[in-house]
C-alpha cells in the first residue's frame, strides 16, 4: 500500500479541520449547520488554512477556532470603526472623533462594559432616539436578542450613561431604563435610522461599504 503524497495529507487535515470548526461555531452559538458552515467557509482563515505551503492546517482545531473567532472579531470592529466615522462625522468634532469610536468599540468589544464618563460635545443637538439607532445598529451586528451576547439592558445602560443628558424627556426628566430598551421606535425628527444588517449579518449601508466611491 502507497504511503499517502503531501497533498492527499493536507485535503484530508484540512477537511478535519474545518468539520471541527463548524461544530465549535454550532456548539457557541446554537446556529444551524448551514449558518455555521457560512460562518467558517467565509472567515479570512480559510484562505490561510487551504495553503499547502503554509501548513496551517497543521495546528490543532482548537487553536484554529481560537484564531479564526481573532481575526472575525477584528474585522467586525473594523467595520463598526468605519461606520462610526461616517455615521457620525455630522455630529461629532474631527478632533474628537477618535475619543467618541473608542469608547463605542470598548462595549463592541465587551457587553458589559459601562461607561464612567458622559459625552456631551456635539455640533449639533441629537435625540435619544438617535444614540438608540445607533447603538443597536451595532449590538445587532454583535448578537443581540433572547440567549445572544448583547441585550437591550446592555444597550439601554450604556446609552443611559454615555447619553445622559439626550435622554431625558420635553421637561427634562431622565427616561427610564424600560424606555431606553426600546431601542428601534422612531420619531419624525431622527437623524441617524437604524442600519439594518445585510445577508453578510455585518456590512452597513455606507458608501465605503456598498462599494460606492
Amino acid at each position: 500500500m502507497s504511503q499517502p503524497n503531501h497533498h492527499q495529507i493536507a485535503t484530508y487535515l484540512t477537511d478535519y479541520a474545518l468539520s471541527e470548526l463548524v461544530k465549535y461555531v454550532i456548539e457557541d452559538t446554537g446556529c444551524s449547520i448551514e449558518e455555521a458552515m457560512e460562518r467558517v467557509y467565509n472567515s479570512p482563515l480559510m484562505t490561510a488554512l487551504q495553503d499547502e505551503e503554509g501548513e496551517l492546517y497543521v495546528q490543532s482545531p482548537a487553536y484554529l477556532y481560537e484564531l479564526m473567532n481573532k481575526e472575525s472579531q477584528k474585522k467586525k470592529l473594523d467595520t463598526i470603526h468605519e461606520y462610526l466615522l461616517y455615521i457620525m462625522s455630522p455630529f461629532v468634532y474631527e478632533e474628537d472623533m477618535d475619543e467618541f469610536c473608542t469608547d463605542l468599540l470598548r462595549f463592541a468589544m465587551d457587553h458589559n462594559y459601562r461607561p464612567e464618563v458622559e459625552w456631551k460635545r456635539f455640533k449639533t443637538k441629537l435625540s435619544s432616539f438617535d444614540v438608540r439607532h445607533l447603538v443597536w445598529s451595532i449590538a445587532i451586528r454583535l448578537g443581540l436578542g433572547k440567549g445572544k451576547v448583547y441585550s437591550n439592558d446592555d444597550c439601554a445602560c450604556y446609552i443611559e450613561r454615555r447619553f445622559a443628558s439626550l435622554c431625558v424627556t420635553a421637561s427634562g426628566e431622565p427616561l427610564s431604563h424600560s424606555t431606553l430598551r426600546n431601542l428601534t421606535v422612531t420619531s419624525n425628527s431622527d437623524q441617524i435610522h437604524c442600519d439594518i444588517q445585510g445577508a453578510d449579518g455585518l456590512l452597513f449601508h455606507i458608501p465605503s461599504q456598498l462599494g460606492i466611491k
